[in-house]
């Protein structure tokens, strides 16, 4: 008997199930996929229109004031918009740095101002106060005198104050300044040697803040390079620069400074960038600070309650350097403040910002 091979009939309705099983697969991994990207993109657009869209502030007088403050009229301008999950603020798509994490070494990445922006709001962005910005750009913010959109901001990685080290100025004297301890500025800034510090040279001060708000104005009408020597926004002066009759020797007698109203004991800081070269006391004049700076120029602090700072010392504009008095010739507390050049007084409000 002749074995005939045995074949199994195809099954054609089981061929149809598994090419319409792959079918309904790669549709549904379409769909899915099609649907998160799609999403995602959505998220990325909204993220984009939201940044810059809900900083409601413009031009060169609102460029420092935060949003959500009161505007002429009184009326609320409202605040950045706030997106769970991402640190209570509007943040960057790209480049963004956590304000909780506190890098090691300094870091900076760039931010273009968009347009609505303010230096408050783009300070929220970033988790950073606005005097840390401020101060890492402010030779930019003060060339402006306000922040145009497109120009590119540094912000660190921390907060602190961003100072160029001066002549003759060492890590010693900017502890003195900001408290901050030379291994812990050298370490931050990746430095191996203090020794190797050159004039010039940026350093970031850690965990620093101003000295002076007012180092960190940006409205200084004449550029000047100095700042008023008592915080105050609107500065009265009892007795000007030029003759006059001296209020205890009642006689015309030239005056060399200005005086500036101010409470007792209330700090006095330095106008300028410099270094300390007397500490003591003037007959007339009482206890008394001048400081050296740049091209000739000194400025003196007299009448004061007590000194702050010691004879060689480099100090910082802003840095605190007496305490305001009624020593020497004077009827009630108030601080004579003197510009020279070459040795020969000068009127200090034509070197002052305006008032």
């Amino acid at each position: 008997m002749n074995k005939k091979k045995y074949k199994r009939p195809r099954n054609f309705n089981s061929n149809i199930l598994k090419i319409a099983g792959s079918l309904i697969a790669i549709g549904l991994l379409f769909y899915f996929s099609l649907g998160y990207f799609g999403q995602t993109g959505a998220q990325d657009r909204r993220f984009e229109q939201n940044v810059g869209r809900d900083l409601m502030i413009a031009g060169p007088e609102a460029a420092l004031h935060p949003t959500g403050s009161k505007n002429a009229e009184g009326t609320e301008t409202g605040g950045p918009e706030r997106i769970n999950g991402l640190n209570g603020f509007i943040t960057p798509s790209t480049d963004y740095i956590d304000p909780f994490e506190q890098h090691e070494v300094l870091e900076y990445i760039t931010h273009e101002v968009k347009p609505g922006e303010s230096l408050w709001a783009i300070s929220n962005l970033y988790g950073r106060r606005q005097y840390t910005i401020a101060s890492a750009n402010y030779d930019l913010l003060r060339r402006y005198n306000s922040l145009p959109v497109g120009i590119e901001l540094r912000i660190p990685n921390r907060d602190g104050v961003v100072t160029e080290l001066s002549h003759g100025q060492t890590l010693s004297d900017i502890y003195l300044a900001y408290g901050v301890s030379p291994d812990e500025i050298l370490e931050f800034n990746e430095l191996d040697d203090a020794g190797r510090l050159s004039v010039g040279q940026e350093l970031f001060i850690p965990g620093a803040e101003p000295l002076n708000r007012f180092a960190l104005r940006f409205d200084h009408g004449n550029n000047s390079d100095y700042i008023w020597p008592l915080p105050v926004d609107n500065p009265r002066i009892t007795s000007g620069f030029g003759d006059r009759i001296h209020p205890v020797k009642e006689r015309e007698i030239f005056h060399t400074g200005i005086d500036i109203a101010a409470a007792h004991g209330k700090k006095a800081y330095s106008a300028r960038d410099g270094r300390v070269n007397f500490v003591g006391v003037i007959p007339g004049y009482g206890n008394v600070v001048t400081v050296i700076h740049s091209n000739r120029y000194k400025t003196l602090y007299a009448h004061l309650l007590e000194q702050l700072v010691r004879p060689n010392q480099f100090v910082e504009q802003g840095q605190p350097i007496g305490r305001v008095g009624a020593t020497g010739y004077a009827t009630g507390p108030h601080l004579h403040f003197e510009i020279r050049r070459s040795g020969n007084p000068v009127n200090p409000l034509e070197y002052l910002p305006d008032r």
